[in-house]
């Protein structure tokens, strides 16, 4: 036989146990862009009912789509770009487009690892920057633009995105970040250096992982301020939403979305099984450890969205009590509308005394300071998808701390009457402030709603991923008792979880390759570091200072359109092939 022959008939590796296919393929499916993305969609799309909803979708399309993607690759034992030319020769242009988008993926998949490592590279540091806003050069004030918008939200579009104004804004590449995007590629490459049994290798540590530490955010959790109001939203059920067949649709996405069909590594991962493994029983299972993964996380993130609204409310009511205090002591608001002391339950003083104003006292306070609503702030958090927010757009200054500073500043310069003068903001500065602007009259609540924002925990509450990743989530664990600790365990989270990810996307690029040329097969170390180094070239794009708009526009609208139409050409395939009659 020659030395060509020989390369066609290599042996096919294969995972050493079913165990370890479970396990990888549990490491694929808990992508965490795609965790987020079901608990804004659950959050925004009607609660229990999009639950409903997801379930139905997911019986009705991931299951089958899931079953068919494990039946054909471990059946025929090859790879997107050979499998479906075995099925039919009309179905090649199917195997190159799910290459092509598995590669796509890869090029901005990655940039998520490098954004974490840029962060962990900083939280050794005696103060994390992200807490405090930087001063300006040859000056002791702190940055305008940090100031306007908060530290965390200045320290992750401008100190890590370096991002520009307009996507159509160029500039230099942003250099730390390109380190830390070569890291992240050097880590997938050595997991990947042999193939999957390399990968086997680090699989146990990968995927146990992130379990141990969710299980122990969720007793941390517990115990916080606003967990209760986190967790109550667990509960919320809108049934008009089950008559929108626009969320009929969005729960259909996130299904395809979240079970990662259409993508490609789903078919090359099984693969590497025997051809006699039950792949029905397994992908019953996959759906199983995924449904009840979500529901194990949904506790954790809705009670950091609860206390991280609730403080945000609070630091609102604090605010608008300290702003309405200037402007009473100005003569802008009048005596009337001084707002009371906010001790141990800010927001509920603050509302308490807003409420019971008379309404031309609360319209005048409400035209100088912006409303403290928990709920707004809440919902805020996550926000649907959209153009990513620049900090100068962001107005997390929304926090009743400013609202009474400007307030009080108002009053001093006769701007606002006396009686919109703010409380004094203690404990509870959410509730305090709150109670006051809605205890003010209309005439002055307006006033002082037309001079500063509401305090709106609900607006607070939600933000897209990425950004919710490391706006929130950093700020609610810089607040928590050993925040070191925390924030370690945090970023060894997102990490494994990514990582995990990271490699079964790579193995996308790996296995048809090998498949297609055998030289590959027999030299997967050249392969694994020539294709890592092309992703990491590619990926320099997304690190420019309008990087972050390209990431956005690809992982939020592209993607949607190319696994649609793979899923569905791969039914017909199947179809075509096996006789859709059997």
């Amino acid at each position: 036989m020659s030395r060509e022959e020989s390369d066609v008939f290599l042996p096919r590796q294969l995972w050493s146990s079913k165990l370890k296919f479970i396990l990888v393929m549990v490491s694929y499916l808990l992508m965490p862009i795609q965790l987020w993305r079901f608990v804004s969609q659950w959050l925004h799309k009607g609660g229990c009912s999009f639950l409903i909803m997801y379930t139905i979708m997911l019986f009705w399309i991931g299951i089958p789509l899931l079953f068919l993607e494990m039946a054909v690759g471990q059946r025929v034992q090859r790879a997107s770009i050979d499998l479906w030319k075995t099925l039919g020769p009309w179905f090649g242009g199917l195997g190159y487009s799910t290459f092509l988008v598995c590669f796509i993926t890869n090029t901005y998949t990655n940039l998520f690892n490098s954004w974490i490592f840029f962060y962990m590279s900083h939280i050794f540091y005696f103060t994390v920057p992200w807490q405090h806003c930087p001063f300006q050069r040859n000056s002791s004030s702190f940055d305008p633009e940090c100031e306007q918008a908060t530290s965390y939200t200045y320290f992750w579009y401008r100190q890590t995105l370096k991002a520009s104004d307009r996507i159509e804004d160029g500039g230099p590449l942003a250099f730390n970040l390109g380190i830390c995007l070569f890291l992240a590629w050097c880590l997938v490459c050595v997991f990947m250096m042999n193939g999957i049994k390399s990968f086997e290798k680090v699989l146990n540590v990968l995927v146990l992982l992130p379990y141990l530490i969710i299980f122990c955010f969720f007793f941390r959790t517990l115990p916080m301020e606003g967990t209760v109001y986190g967790l109550k939203h667990l509960l919320v059920l809108k049934v008009a939403s089950i008559y929108d067949p626009i969320v009929w649709s969005q729960a259909g996405v996130q299904v395809m979305l979240d079970m990662g069909l259409g993508f490609g590594p789903i078919v090359y991962l099984s693969s590497y099984m025997p051809d006699f493994n039950n792949c029905l029983g397994d992908a019953f299972l996959m759906v199983l450890i995924k449904m009840l993964t979500l529901l194990f996380i949904m506790p954790v993130i809705l009670s950091v969205l609860g206390f991280w609204a609730t403080i945000t409310t609070h630091r609102c009511c604090e605010k608008n009590t300290e702003k309405l205090m200037m402007l009473v002591a100005q003569g802008i608001l009048p005596p009337e509308v001084r707002p009371p002391t906010l001790k141990k339950n800010p927001t509920s003083t603050y509302n308490s005394w807003l409420d019971r104003l008379p309404p031309p006292l609360r319209s005048a306070v409400l035209s100088k300071v912006p409303e403290c609503n928990i709920q707004e702030h809440f919902l805020k958090v996550s926000g649907d998808a959209g153009e990513p927010a620049l900090p100068h757009r962001v107005q997390l200054s929304l926090v009743p701390e400013r609202n009474v500073e400007k307030l009080m500043m108002l009053v001093a310069q006769g701007i606002l009457p006396p009686e919109v003068r703010p409380p004094t903001l203690t404990k509870n500065p959410t509730s305090t402030y709150n109670s006051w602007l809605d205890r003010l009259p209309p005439p002055l609540r307006s006033a002082v709603l037309s001079k500063v924002p509401e305090c709106n925990i609900q607006e607070h509450f939600l933000k897209e991923s990425p950004r919710f990743v490391f706006l929130t989530f950093t700020e609610v664990i810089s607040l928590l008792p050993g925040s070191f600790f925390w924030t370690v365990l945090f970023f060894l989270l997102l990490l494994s979880l990514s990582l995990c990810a990271m490699v079964t996307f790579m193995l996308g690029i790996i296995t048809p390759l090998q498949d297609t040329f055998p030289f590959f097969r027999r030299q997967p170390r050249i392969l694994t570091v020539g294709a890592s180094m092309v992703m990491f070239l590619c990926g320099l794009f997304f690190i420019q200072p309008s990087g972050i708009y390209y990431y956005w526009l690809l992982s939020e609208y592209w993607i949607v359109l190319p696994i649609i139409s793979i899923a569905l050409c791969e039914n017909l395939a199947v179809a075509w092939a096996y006789r859709a009659k059997r």
